[in-house]
């Protein structure tokens, strides 16, 4: 007859649990059960392997050294059915927690990821916006669009290329650009810390853009609001103002766009969510924005 069969994985689980613990007290607080129980726990796997696996010394308990090496290898084992059940009840659940660069979710995915949960009722997706200093390890993040490939918890896949173009208000531009469609002393607008307009420069030294002061800010989406004020003219990514380009509210000027910068769309997944079709159909969903 199989062993176990006649074994309890109760008991079995006790014994991991007692191997950690300095008195059968902690053991029961910990199970939340009675110290007799424990003891009770223990006593019937003693009987169903056949061997002694606690001392008593006095008043209090010892595993054995034999038992306590038998116990750490269980807590692996008990370890990984925690962790397996775990994600089986998240993909039964379809509770997903996805994170985003905030400017990308607020400019292009609120509303799109709006209509596709409303064909997809069953799905619980949680959007997290993502600053450029969040770990999305740290976040138990299951799907993440970002700028770079994520750690070895992750399937990482390119989706499309960042592309910056110079974009201002058709107003600034009538009123202020010149035919060549070259700024004449007009503020351009940047991010702090990461100067765009000195990467544009060194990648087209041949055009001179005579413009006014540089306007610096601390996040995307308060350039992006400058740039829609008529404030100056700003480099931003393509795909997070394509609405705005589309309803024409912004314009892109007459200038090269800046898409040598390495950056990338990456769309990242927990290796245990590969082959989930909600996975996948949010990739295709994602890639279809990018395409735009």
């Amino acid at each position: 007859m199989n062993i176990l069969n006649r074994i309890s994985f109760k008991s079995l689980y006790v014994l991991s649990v007692v191997a950690q613990k300095s008195s059968l007290a902690s053991v029961a607080d910990t199970l939340n059960i009675t110290p007799s129980a424990v003891t009770h726990q223990m006593k019937r796997l003693e009987q169903q392997l056949g061997m002694p696996l606690l001392t008593k010394k006095g008043k209090c308990v010892e595993i054995s050294a034999q038992a306590k090496q038998f116990a750490q290898q269980l807590q692996q084992h008990f370890a990984a059915i925690e962790s397996t059940t775990l994600q089986f009840m998240k993909q039964q659940n379809l509770l997903l927690n996805v994170g985003v660069d905030s400017a990308f979710a607020v400019n292009r995915l609120s509303a799109t990821v709006g209509i596709w949960l409303e064909a997809n009722p069953d799905v619980d997706l949680r959007l997290k916006m993502l600053n450029c200093h969040d770990l999305p390890n740290d976040l138990d993040l299951d799907i993440v669009l970002s700028e770079k490939p994520l750690g070895p918890a992750y399937h990482s896949k390119p989706l499309a290329r960042h592309e910056y173009l110079a974009v201002c208000t058709p107003h600034l531009l009538s009123e202020h650009v010149n035919q060549s469609a070259h700024a004449a002393n007009i503020p351009l607008l940047d991010l702090d810390g990461v100067e765009c307009w000195q990467r544009w420069r060194q990648q087209n030294p041949n055009i001179t853009f005579s413009t006014g002061k540089t306007q610096y800010f601390s996040h995307t989406l308060l350039m992006q609001q400058a740039a829609l004020a008529s404030q100056g003219i700003a480099l931003l990514e393509k795909h997070l103002i394509e609405p705005q380009l589309s309803s024409g509210q912004l314009v892109k000027l007459d200038v090269p766009t800046m898409s040598d910068t390495g950056l990338f769309y990456h769309y990242g997944y927990k290796a245990h969510l590969q082959h989930n079709p909600v996975v996948e159909q949010l990739q295709v969903l994602f890639a279809s924005m990018l395409q735009s």
